[in-house]
């Protein structure tokens, strides 16, 4: 019975359900290759670090951090510089980086009234 039901959701799923190509593929502007290594030999250093648990292995891993952290800051450094220096042929990409970093996402705080009693319902706001 699960066998019967399990081959219908699956015929179902891919009928259904777009199929779309997945944005992991999609090279970040931001990622070089210097980047990308710094970055692996940060992963393999901590992966080594946590398997022995070594003083030395510790040592290596927290100076392949700080590589890493100088890497990705001087990333985006030059990427930032390369969006600048386009700024008058490609309008479009500045204004969408500078877009992408200054949303920010605030919630309403709570309401008072004149006896400065906190009203949590929503039944009470007149909007």
């Amino acid at each position: 019975m699960w066998k019967r039901f399990h081959d219908i959701m699956q015929m179902a799923i891919e009928k259904f359900v777009p199929k779309r190509p997945s944005d992991s593929k999609k090279k970040k502007p931001l990622c070089t290759k210097s980047l990308i290594k710094e970055l692996s030999r940060k992963n393999t250093n901590c992966g080594k670090w946590q398997e022995t648990k070594d003083a030395n292995t510790e040592l290596k891993y927290k100076k392949q951090v700080k590589k890493a952290s100088k890497a990705v800051k001087l990333a985006k450094k030059n990427f930032e510089k390369q969006i600048a220096k386009k700024i008058k042929s490609d309008p479009k990409l500045f204004y969408s980086y500078v877009k992408s970093k200054t949303k920010s996402k605030s919630a309403v705080g709570p309401l008072t009234n004149s006896l400065h009693v906190v009203e949590s319902t929503c039944d009470n706001y007149n909007f």
